[in-house]
């Protein structure tokens, strides 16, 4: 018997011309497509450079607002409504308002957070730097998994 294909979605804030969008396009572009259906959820598609590069086979959907907090509502229900098998987030700011949003989400989701920084890095740039580091701590343990890109990103 055929395994069933698990559904993939996939959130960035925007597709613009940045490193973590061309990581996702790329990641996306090699999926193995008998295990996985995909969809690439963006926040804002506005001046999304890397749409062109998207495979014709992975669902694009654009939440058409500027700012993650205002696109959170819709998030939620899109969520709801599509109950994907896994949600991987990437970019620190849309991987804190995923984890916050965690206790409302369908509990059958498997939730994974991307980080691309080292996170006390970014977190001395932020003020209230207390607040931030607590956000990052707290909030990053309701992903089932975090995935860094470095034993440094690890570590920290």
């Amino acid at each position: 018997m055929k395994a069933q294909r698990r559904h993939l979605m996939v959130l960035l804030p925007t597709l613009g011309g940045g490193g973590a969008e061309r990581v996702i396009v790329t990641l996306l572009r090699h999926f193995d497509r008998s295990r996985f259906r995909l969809s690439l959820v963006v926040i804002d598609a506005r001046d999304a450079v890397y749409r062109s590069e998207l495979a014709d086979d992975v669902e694009f959907i654009d939440l058409g607002c500027r700012r993650v907090r205002h696109a959170l509502p819709r998030l939620l229900a899109l969520l709801w409504r599509r109950r994907p098998d896994l949600l991987l987030s990437t970019l620190g700011h849309m991987n804190l308002a995923i984890g916050l949003l965690r206790p409302f989400l369908p509990g059958s989701t498997r939730y994974f957070a991307r980080e691309t920084a080292v996170v006390s890095h970014v977190v001395a740039d932020q003020q209230p730097r207390w607040l931030w580091r607590l956000a990052y701590r707290f909030l990053y343990r309701s992903f089932d998994r975090v995935i860094c890109q470095s034993a440094d990103m690890r570590d920290d």
